[in-house]
Protein backbone atom coordinates (compact mmCIF):
# COMPACT_ATOMS: atom_id res chain seq x y z
CA UNK A 1 0.00 0.00 0.00
CA UNK A 2 2.48 2.43 0.74
CA UNK A 3 4.68 1.79 -2.53
CA UNK A 4 1.30 2.12 -4.48
CA UNK A 5 0.72 5.34 -2.54
CA UNK A 6 4.53 6.79 -3.26
CA UNK A 7 3.96 5.43 -6.83
CA UNK A 8 0.78 7.49 -7.22
CA UNK A 9 2.07 10.52 -5.76
CA UNK A 10 5.06 10.24 -8.05
CA UNK A 11 3.09 10.07 -11.09
CA UNK A 12 1.47 12.98 -10.26
CA UNK A 13 4.84 15.11 -9.41
CA UNK A 14 5.08 13.92 -12.96
CA UNK A 15 2.14 14.92 -14.40
CA UNK A 16 2.18 18.61 -12.77
CA UNK A 17 5.68 18.65 -13.98
CA UNK A 18 4.99 17.84 -17.54
CA UNK A 19 1.91 20.51 -17.51
CA UNK A 20 4.02 23.49 -15.64
CA UNK A 21 6.93 22.96 -18.40
CA UNK A 22 4.03 22.96 -20.88
CA UNK A 23 2.61 26.22 -19.68
CA UNK A 24 6.05 27.55 -19.74
CA UNK A 25 7.36 26.96 -23.14
CA UNK A 26 3.67 26.95 -24.53
CA UNK A 27 5.04 30.63 -26.48
CA UNK A 28 8.13 29.40 -27.57
CA UNK A 29 9.19 29.22 -31.96
CA UNK A 30 8.93 25.65 -32.69
CA UNK A 31 11.14 26.48 -36.00
CA UNK A 32 14.05 28.97 -36.47
CA UNK A 33 13.89 31.63 -38.49
CA UNK A 34 14.36 31.26 -42.41
CA UNK A 35 17.83 32.02 -43.02
CA UNK A 36 19.53 35.74 -44.87
CA UNK A 37 20.29 35.72 -48.36
CA UNK A 38 22.65 38.27 -48.29
CA UNK A 39 26.20 37.35 -49.98
CA UNK A 40 28.59 36.48 -47.34
CA UNK A 41 30.94 39.28 -48.58
CA UNK A 42 28.19 41.86 -48.11
CA UNK A 43 27.82 40.99 -44.14
CA UNK A 44 29.32 41.71 -40.76
CA UNK A 45 27.49 38.94 -38.65
CA UNK A 46 27.38 39.15 -35.13
CA UNK A 47 25.10 35.96 -34.15
CA UNK A 48 23.82 33.87 -36.62
CA UNK A 49 24.41 30.05 -38.10
CA UNK A 50 24.99 31.71 -41.90
CA UNK A 51 27.82 33.45 -41.39
CA UNK A 52 31.36 33.60 -39.86
CA UNK A 53 30.68 35.87 -36.88
CA UNK A 54 32.29 38.43 -35.78
CA UNK A 55 33.48 38.57 -32.20
CA UNK A 56 31.10 40.04 -29.87
CA UNK A 57 32.18 41.49 -26.35
CA UNK A 58 29.03 40.62 -24.23
CA UNK A 59 25.16 40.07 -25.34
CA UNK A 60 24.40 41.62 -22.09
CA UNK A 61 26.18 43.62 -20.46
CA UNK A 62 26.28 44.09 -17.21
CA UNK A 63 23.97 47.39 -16.56
CA UNK A 64 21.51 45.25 -18.43
CA UNK A 65 17.85 44.90 -17.33
CA UNK A 66 17.37 41.51 -18.77
CA UNK A 67 18.18 37.86 -18.53
CA UNK A 68 20.23 35.77 -21.36
CA UNK A 69 19.87 31.99 -22.25
CA UNK A 70 21.78 30.79 -25.13
CA UNK A 71 18.79 27.95 -26.41
CA UNK A 72 18.74 25.70 -29.86
CA UNK A 73 15.35 25.60 -31.75
CA UNK A 74 14.96 23.27 -34.60
CA UNK A 75 18.83 23.75 -35.12
CA UNK A 76 19.34 27.03 -34.73
CA UNK A 77 21.25 28.42 -31.99
CA UNK A 78 19.85 31.58 -30.80
CA UNK A 79 19.58 34.42 -27.74
CA UNK A 80 16.16 33.78 -25.60
CA UNK A 81 16.11 37.07 -23.44
CA UNK A 82 13.48 37.69 -20.38
CA UNK A 83 12.22 39.88 -18.33
CA UNK A 84 13.34 42.80 -20.67
CA UNK A 85 12.96 46.38 -19.92
CA UNK A 86 16.54 46.80 -21.57
CA UNK A 87 19.45 45.28 -22.39
CA UNK A 88 23.53 46.11 -24.53
CA UNK A 89 25.21 43.44 -26.47
CA UNK A 90 28.57 45.51 -26.93
CA UNK A 91 31.12 44.96 -29.56
CA UNK A 92 34.76 44.61 -29.31
CA UNK A 93 37.36 47.55 -27.81
CA UNK A 94 39.30 49.57 -28.03
CA UNK A 95 38.44 50.74 -32.03
CA UNK A 96 34.85 48.46 -31.90
CA UNK A 97 33.09 47.71 -34.93
CA UNK A 98 32.92 49.80 -38.50
CA UNK A 99 30.22 49.24 -40.44
CA UNK A 100 30.12 52.25 -42.76
CA UNK A 101 30.60 50.04 -45.49
CA UNK A 102 27.25 48.83 -44.52
CA UNK A 103 23.12 49.66 -45.43
CA UNK A 104 21.15 48.26 -42.73
CA UNK A 105 21.26 45.89 -39.37
CA UNK A 106 19.06 43.03 -39.79
CA UNK A 107 17.81 40.86 -36.75
CA UNK A 108 15.03 38.11 -36.64
CA UNK A 109 13.00 38.57 -33.65
CA UNK A 110 9.92 36.32 -32.27
CA UNK A 111 8.08 37.51 -29.34
CA UNK A 112 5.00 36.24 -27.59
CA UNK A 113 4.19 39.52 -25.44
CA UNK A 114 6.18 42.94 -26.60
CA UNK A 115 3.91 45.08 -28.05
CA UNK A 116 6.84 47.38 -28.84
CA UNK A 117 10.41 46.76 -29.78
CA UNK A 118 13.59 49.19 -29.84
CA UNK A 119 16.68 49.23 -31.56
CA UNK A 120 19.26 51.59 -30.43
CA UNK A 121 22.89 52.02 -32.06
CA UNK A 122 25.42 53.53 -29.96
CA UNK A 123 28.74 55.23 -31.32
CA UNK A 124 31.37 56.15 -29.02
CA UNK A 125 32.54 58.42 -31.83
CA UNK A 126 37.09 59.18 -32.83
CA UNK A 127 37.99 58.90 -28.98
CA UNK A 128 36.18 55.34 -28.07
CA UNK A 129 35.36 56.21 -25.18
CA UNK A 130 31.79 56.20 -23.53
CA UNK A 131 30.74 59.93 -22.65
CA UNK A 132 33.82 61.48 -24.30
CA UNK A 133 31.45 64.43 -25.69
CA UNK A 134 31.42 62.97 -29.45
CA UNK A 135 28.98 59.73 -29.01
CA UNK A 136 25.97 59.80 -30.60
CA UNK A 137 23.56 57.24 -30.99
CA UNK A 138 20.16 56.93 -32.69
CA UNK A 139 17.13 54.39 -32.08
CA UNK A 140 13.96 52.86 -33.55
CA UNK A 141 10.86 51.62 -32.29
CA UNK A 142 8.36 49.04 -34.18
CA UNK A 143 5.26 46.67 -33.30
CA UNK A 144 6.65 43.21 -33.75
CA UNK A 145 4.17 40.75 -34.90
CA UNK A 146 3.31 38.02 -31.91
CA UNK A 147 4.10 34.48 -31.92
CA UNK A 148 5.40 34.38 -35.28
CA UNK A 149 9.43 35.43 -36.89
CA UNK A 150 9.63 38.41 -37.74
CA UNK A 151 12.53 40.13 -40.44
CA UNK A 152 13.72 43.82 -39.05
CA UNK A 153 15.61 44.72 -41.98
CA UNK A 154 16.25 48.94 -40.80
CA UNK A 155 18.42 51.01 -42.97
CA UNK A 156 21.13 52.88 -41.11
CA UNK A 157 19.62 55.85 -42.71
CA UNK A 158 16.96 56.00 -40.55
CA UNK A 159 19.07 55.67 -37.35
CA UNK A 160 20.98 59.16 -38.46
CA UNK A 161 17.78 60.52 -38.87
CA UNK A 162 17.09 59.77 -35.63
CA UNK A 163 20.44 60.95 -33.74
CA UNK A 164 23.43 59.09 -35.01
CA UNK A 165 25.74 61.28 -36.91
CA UNK A 166 27.22 59.46 -39.07
CA UNK A 167 27.40 55.62 -40.46
CA UNK A 168 28.88 54.24 -37.34
CA UNK A 169 32.77 53.81 -37.95
CA UNK A 170 32.99 53.33 -33.82
CA UNK A 171 29.53 51.11 -33.03
CA UNK A 172 30.10 50.30 -29.78
CA UNK A 173 26.59 49.08 -28.54
CA UNK A 174 23.58 47.95 -29.87
CA UNK A 175 20.59 48.09 -27.18
CA UNK A 176 17.30 46.56 -27.37
CA UNK A 177 14.49 47.20 -25.33
CA UNK A 178 10.45 47.82 -25.43
CA UNK A 179 7.14 47.12 -23.55
CA UNK A 180 6.20 45.74 -21.65
CA UNK A 181 8.85 47.46 -19.43
CA UNK A 182 10.52 44.61 -17.27
CA UNK A 183 8.36 41.76 -18.57
CA UNK A 184 9.29 41.29 -22.57
CA UNK A 185 10.53 37.76 -23.95
CA UNK A 186 11.78 37.62 -27.39
CA UNK A 187 14.07 34.94 -29.52
CA UNK A 188 17.16 37.03 -31.29
CA UNK A 189 18.32 35.46 -34.96
CA UNK A 190 20.49 36.57 -37.40
CA UNK A 191 21.96 39.71 -35.97
CA UNK A 192 24.05 41.26 -38.29
CA UNK A 193 24.89 44.31 -40.35
CA UNK A 194 24.20 43.72 -44.93
CA UNK A 195 24.96 45.65 -47.80
CA UNK A 196 21.80 46.68 -50.16
CA UNK A 197 21.44 43.05 -50.59
CA UNK A 198 17.96 41.98 -48.62
CA UNK A 199 15.35 40.94 -50.43
CA UNK A 200 12.88 42.31 -47.98
CA UNK A 201 14.23 45.86 -48.53
CA UNK A 202 14.50 45.28 -52.09
CA UNK A 203 12.09 47.62 -54.42
CA UNK A 204 11.80 49.61 -51.32
CA UNK A 205 10.96 53.86 -52.27
CA UNK A 206 13.95 56.02 -52.10
CA UNK A 207 11.42 58.93 -52.41
CA UNK A 208 8.26 60.12 -50.86
CA UNK A 209 5.09 60.34 -52.78
CA UNK A 210 4.20 63.87 -53.68
CA UNK A 211 2.15 65.85 -51.46
CA UNK A 212 -1.54 66.41 -51.76
CA UNK A 213 -2.75 69.56 -52.77
CA UNK A 214 -6.05 69.88 -51.27
CA UNK A 215 -6.53 72.98 -48.85
CA UNK A 216 -6.10 72.28 -45.26
CA UNK A 217 -9.79 73.19 -44.73
CA UNK A 218 -11.28 70.73 -46.83
CA UNK A 219 -9.07 67.74 -45.14
CA UNK A 220 -9.15 65.50 -42.25
CA UNK A 221 -6.02 63.77 -42.00
CA UNK A 222 -4.84 60.52 -40.63
CA UNK A 223 -1.65 60.08 -41.39
CA UNK A 224 0.47 63.02 -43.54
CA UNK A 225 3.15 65.34 -43.00
CA UNK A 226 1.62 67.69 -45.25
CA UNK A 227 -1.59 68.38 -42.31
CA UNK A 228 -2.24 67.77 -38.77
CA UNK A 229 -3.31 64.70 -37.86
CA UNK A 230 -6.51 64.10 -35.97
CA UNK A 231 -5.39 61.59 -33.26
CA UNK A 232 -6.00 57.59 -34.51
CA UNK A 233 -5.94 55.45 -32.02
CA UNK A 234 -3.69 52.74 -33.36
CA UNK A 235 -2.21 52.10 -36.63
CA UNK A 236 -2.32 48.70 -36.07
CA UNK A 237 -4.80 46.70 -34.07
CA UNK A 238 -3.67 43.94 -31.76
CA UNK A 239 -6.04 41.64 -33.78
CA UNK A 240 -4.28 42.50 -36.76
CA UNK A 241 -2.03 39.77 -38.43
CA UNK A 242 1.19 42.25 -39.77
CA UNK A 243 3.46 44.11 -38.59
CA UNK A 244 4.16 47.52 -38.51
CA UNK A 245 7.20 49.70 -38.33
CA UNK A 246 7.53 53.80 -38.34
CA UNK A 247 10.23 55.11 -41.18
CA UNK A 248 11.36 58.01 -42.74
CA UNK A 249 12.18 58.05 -46.60
CA UNK A 250 13.51 61.37 -48.40
CA UNK A 251 11.89 63.16 -45.09
CA UNK A 252 8.90 61.77 -44.81
CA UNK A 253 7.23 59.53 -42.25
CA UNK A 254 4.87 56.58 -43.09
CA UNK A 255 4.12 53.27 -42.07
CA UNK A 256 5.67 50.48 -43.13
CA UNK A 257 3.18 47.14 -43.57
CA UNK A 258 5.14 44.11 -43.22
CA UNK A 259 3.97 39.99 -43.27
CA UNK A 260 0.31 41.28 -44.19
CA UNK A 261 -2.61 39.41 -44.31
CA UNK A 262 -4.71 42.09 -43.04
CA UNK A 263 -4.32 44.81 -40.65
CA UNK A 264 -6.67 47.30 -38.55
CA UNK A 265 -6.16 50.98 -37.92
CA UNK A 266 -8.80 51.96 -35.21
CA UNK A 267 -9.87 55.51 -34.73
Amino acid sequence: MIFNTAQALKSVLSLFAFFYYFQVNAQAPTTGPSDPSCDAAEVLSLCSDVYTNTPVSTFLTVWSAASLTDVTIDGNAMKLYENVDFLGIETPGPTFLDVSGMTDIHLDIWTPNMTTFRVKLVDFGPDCAFGGGDDTEGEIAMTPALNSWMSVDIPLSDFMAAGLTSTPTKLAQIILSGLPTGTGTVYVDNLLFSGDCDPAMTGAPTTGPSDPSCDAAEVLSLCSDVYTNTPVSTFLTEWSSAALTDVTIDGNAMKLYENVDFLGIET
